[in-house]
């Protein structure tokens, strides 16, 4: 069955692999996200072959985006999330896998950590980036898919048919990458026109499996809602 309230199913399969063993924590609690406000020197994406993505929980998210806009000299975006709004996924750009692994572990040491109130050890993964065109806080709502693919590199190649047939749901994709460690793993973010009426249109696991075979996604497939919240 497709999971759209097991936001776990889409922690575990996208969030697990480079950063070793993770703590546990509330995060498989969350349904849904949204995207905070853009950053400072946000990264251009073009620059970077790898993204890291991470998840894990703050004290208040307030006082962690200040300490964290210190650092975040290769942000492309981050997200919190809806119903726990000190849960957070962030993303960042790199050359390679081991700078995505170096930068992570010189941002997120233990002194960051503490000021800044992250609990316990961040879930990273880093992704071999396809796609990604963020469209500079022009969208407000997201959706987040992911999934394990027999043939990865055709949704990687992301078709001008697939594309289309996005479209007519309100879909435009701004992010694709394949998980590093597990490459059969597609991470996909798309931009979405109307998130109301998509979820409207999509609030139950049979219409939720009827979007998905239409577009021929996978069983597997986890979905995450995101959105940006005024600055």
């Amino acid at each position: 069955m497709i999971l759209r309230t097991g936001y776990l199913l889409l922690i575990l399969i996208t969030l697990g692999a480079c950063s070793g063993d993770s703590s546990e924590s509330q995060t498989d609690e969350v349904i849904s996200s949204e995207t905070s406000s853009e950053v400072p020197n946000e990264a251009k994406t073009n620059n970077f072959s790898v993204v890291c993505g991470l998840l894990f929980k703050v004290e208040d998210f307030v006082v962690w985006e200040e300490e964290y806009k210190k650092h975040a000299q290769n942000t492309i975006i981050y997200l919190r999330s809806i119903d726990d709004p000190n849960i957070i996924v962030l993303f960042e750009g790199n050359n390679s896998h081991q700078d995505a692994v170096s930068r992570i572990t010189s941002v997120m040491d233990k002194a960051f950590s503490e000021n800044s109130g992250v609990k316990g050890e961040p879930v990273t993964t880093n992704y071999n980036l396809r796609y990604f065109e963020p469209k500079d806080g022009e969208d407000s709502h997201f959706l987040a898919l992911s999934f394990n693919a027999e043939n990865k590199d055709n949704w990687l190649a992301m078709s001008k048919e697939r594309i289309e047939q996005l479209a007519n749901y309100g879909l435009t994709p701004l992010g694709m990458g394949s998980n590093f460690d597990k490459p059969e793993n597609i991470y996909i973010l798309l931009a979405v026109e109307n998130l109301e009426e998509f979820r409207d249109n999509n609030n139950s696991p049979r219409e939720i499996n009827n979007f998905l075979n239409t577009l021929n996604f996978p069983k597997n497939t986890g979905l995450s809602f995101w959105f940006r919240p005024e600055e």
